[in-house]
Formats: structure tokens, C-alpha cells, sequence
């Protein structure tokens, strides 16, 4: 299965991109997509992925299509999803 993973913020300045598209097997989890992601962009690893849980370091945030905020790192995926990865800035 195919999805689009969008970078904001951090995200976007780290990989020099504004998406990525990756193919995972179907069924796949957010764990699955972050060790893609790692695959691809290794700095994730430093920065923006905890690889002891492969979940999301304190300050990134993932929604999928633009509806829902995901923390679980097994929710399950759904085919065609849009992901978008970005820092969770704090200001006032």
C-alpha cells in the first residue's frame, strides 16, 4: 500500500522536501511507516524518531488526513493515507 507522508516545520528542513511517498506492506502500522521513514532519512533517527519504541520524539506530531492526531505507534494504517509530520512548536 501506498502513502504520502508530508513534512512541516523541522521535518521539512531536515529531508529538503515537502513530501515523500512510501510504500508499505498493507496492514502497515505508524511503527512500520517511521522505520521507512528512517530508511530513507537516517537523521530521523537523531531527531526526529525514537528508535527504542519507534515512535516520535516529544516535539513531532503526526495527523492523519488532516483529521486525526496519532500517538499510537501501532495504530494500523489505512491504504492511500496522507500523513503529515511536523514539530509541535509552543509560543505565546
Amino acid at each position: 500500500m501506498q502513502v504520502v507522508v508530508e513534512f512541516f516545520g523541522q521535518a521539512r528542513q531536515i529531508t529538503d522536501a515537502s513530501e515523500i511517498e512510501l510504500e508499505l506492506k498493507d496492514g502497515a502500522a505508524v511503527y512500520n511507516m517511521l522505520q521507512a521513514l528512517a530508511s530513507v532519512y537516517p537523521v530521523f533517527l537523531e531527531t526526529v524518531i525514537d528508535a527504542a519504541n519507534w515512535s516520535l520524539k516529544p516535539c513531532f506530531i503526526l495527523n492523519l488526513n488532516g483529521k486525526t492526531m496519532i500517538k499510537d505507534p501501532d495504530f494500523a494504517l489505512p491504504a492511500g493515507s496522507r500523513l503529515i509530520l511536523m514539530s509541535a512548536v509552543v509560543g505565546g
